[in-house]
Order: structure tokens, then sequence, then C-alpha cells
């Protein structure tokens, strides 16, 4: 199998690539809600280089604080508000409120609580109640798009399409590494390193699909609020 490094390296340019086509695309997104999304991007950017600065350093251990309380929880928010945008003129608008309600309560929990040590690798019941119910959100999004008028007709042209797809490709597959990630890295080194592997081609097309999502999206033309 490849190096760990070299295939986050890739991962990174990646991550790179969606958020410059994003703002590459700006004019196309920058009087609707889309318009905040290469700057979530860019916020993973600079996460991943803060990440590579603190192993550098030899303050590897920053990394586990600097995922549990800010990178994680503001991926996991900010896809909640963004499904609240997508649904607001839906019958489930307050779903993703009570989803990210939700999440916040088992995030407080999970790190005043539940976790042992305040330098875990991942606050993994958080993290999974977080996941979950974001694919809840995937579902239901999906849900609309089938049974709301002739939107599935337009599919190719909507962006929260292929967001969800590719949330959905790594999310979903990834799930059980990170709900059961502690326990792996402990117990079972080997099978943590080739799940790890998998992990990376699984971010791979999730970023690709958000590339997509810049470049084939009409982002004014709204299916679910018609």
């Amino acid at each position: 199998m490849l190096d760990l490094d070299v295939l986050k390296i890739v991962l990174n340019i990646i991550e790179l690539a969606a958020c410059v086509t994003g703002f590459l695309y700006w004019k196309k997104i920058k009087d609707n809600h889309w318009a905040y999304f290469p700057f979530y991007l860019a916020a993973i950017v600079l996460f991943e280089l803060a990440g590579k600065y603190f192993s550098l350093t030899g303050r590897s251990s920053l990394n586990g604080n600097m995922y549990n309380y800010l990178a994680i929880p503001m991926q996991i928010i900010f896809f909640n508000w963004l499904f609240y945008k997508e649904f607001t003129h839906t019958r489930i608008r307050k779903l993703p409120v009570l989803s990210a309600c939700i999440y916040i309560v088992c995030w407080f929990a999970d790190s005043f609580v539940f976790s042992k040590s305040p330098f875990s690798w991942l606050r993994s019941f958080s993290y999974t109640s977080g996941v979950i119910l974001l694919l809840v959100l995937v579902l239901a999004f999906l849900y609309l798009l089938t049974t709301t008028g002739n939107s599935i007709l337009f599919i190719k042209n909507n962006m929260m399409f292929w967001v969800c797809l590719g949330f959905f490709v790594f999310y979903f597959c990834s799930l059980p590494f990170f709900g059961m990630g502690n326990y792996l890295y402990t117990k079972h080194k080997s099978i943590y390193m080739d799940y790890a592997h998998v992990i990376y081609f699984l971010n791979w097309i999730m970023y690709s699909m958000f590339i997509i999502a810049f470049i084939w999206g009409k982002p004014k033309l709204s299916f679910l609020s018609s």
C-alpha cells in the first residue's frame, strides 16, 4: 500500500482544488447561501496546515484538541446549516435545527462526561452521533428530491445532490472506522492502518464530488423550494 503521508498529500491537494474551484465559480454562487461553501473548504485547508505545523514542531498532541474542539464541530454544524438553508421552504425545515441541537448536547456530554482523556484520538460518541444525524438529513434530502415535482430531472445541476453524494460515500463508509477508531488503534493496529488507507480514498471521492458541485451546479435553481 501507498504510504499514508503520500495519501495525505494527495488529499490536501484535492481539498485545495475544491476550495479553489469554489472561488473560481464565485460569480455563480455569490448571491446564494452556497457562497459560504468555499470559505468552509478554506477553513478545512487551514486546519490541515495547522495540523502539519503541530506535527512538524513536535506538538502532535494539539492535533487531537484542534479536531475535537474546532474542526469536527465546525464541519458538522456547517453541514446542518447547509441542510437548513436547503430545507427552508419544505415541511422538514426544522429537522436540521433539531439535528444540530442533539449534536451539541452529545458533544458536551462527550467532552466533559464520557471522555477520560483530554487528548483522546477522537470524541467517538459525539462524532458518531453527528454523522448519523447528518446521514438522516442526507436521506431526507434524497427523499424530497425524488418526490418533489420534477426535481429528479435536473439532478445533474443540483449542487446539494453532489455534496450529499460525496458526503454519503465518505461518512457512511467511514463511520465504523471513526466510531471504533480509539479501540482499533489500541487493540488492532494492523486493522486500523488498513482501514486508514481506505479512508483517504473515500475522502478523495467526497472532495471530488464537491468540485463537480461547483462546476455543474446551479445554486439559484432551488428545486426543493418551488
